[in-house]
């Protein structure tokens, strides 16, 4: 199965580095930093930022996850395998790193998520975890009186990490495939 070209096609974090962009344009010139409007605006930018990515990632997983169990599984006719794909990506609902080791061992990839070195001292794994967390806070207002402000650190940090665990996630199934 050849994926060697997918991850860079299907990762449109350009998307996150143009929000990244206008996070940067929505401090304004004429506006001090302070005012609610510039907080408020750069926390929603960034906030757009952790659900992209999130979202991203998801993706992601679905679809590699599709083109493995299809090489996984070729012997099965189109019916079989339309269920052994597609019921496992229904159920398939947060790209946590656990969920996602859950999914591959259908296909016989054990453990894609672990052993990935670590991007400056930090453990991708754990990091991928805790954008998903953020996610979650972010979209369902888990505690409605906190804004969920991340910084523009966290988010380029974890476009990074998203980058690493899918080139990871990749060379997993390509030496299982």
């Amino acid at each position: 199965m050849e994926l060697g070209t997918f991850t860079r096609t299907w990762l449109p974090i350009h998307h996150v580095e143009a929000l990244l962009n206008a996070h940067h344009l929505a401090i304004g010139k004429d506006l001090p930093q302070e005012t609610h409007a510039v907080r408020d605006t750069q926390s929603a930018i960034l906030n757009a930022c952790v659900l992209s990515l999130v979202a991203f990632l998801e993706a992601y997983v679905e679809d590699t996850f599709g083109r493995a169990a299809r090489a996984f599984y070729s012997e099965l006719s189109d019916s079989d395998l339309t269920h052994v794909v597609e019921q496992p990506i229904r159920n398939f609902h947060n790209p946590k790193p656990n969920n996602i080791d859950r999914l591959f061992l259908l296909v016989g990839c054990a453990r894609v998520t672990h052993d990935i070195e670590p991007h400056r001292k930090t453990n991708v794994r754990e990091s991928v975890e805790r954008l998903v967390d953020t996610r979650h806070k972010i979209a369902h207002g888990t505690e409605p009186k906190k804004r969920w402000l991340v910084s523009r650190r966290e988010v380029e940090r974890w476009r990074t990490h998203v980058e690493i665990l899918c080139g990871h996630i990749e060379k997993r199934v390509l030496n299982r495939a």
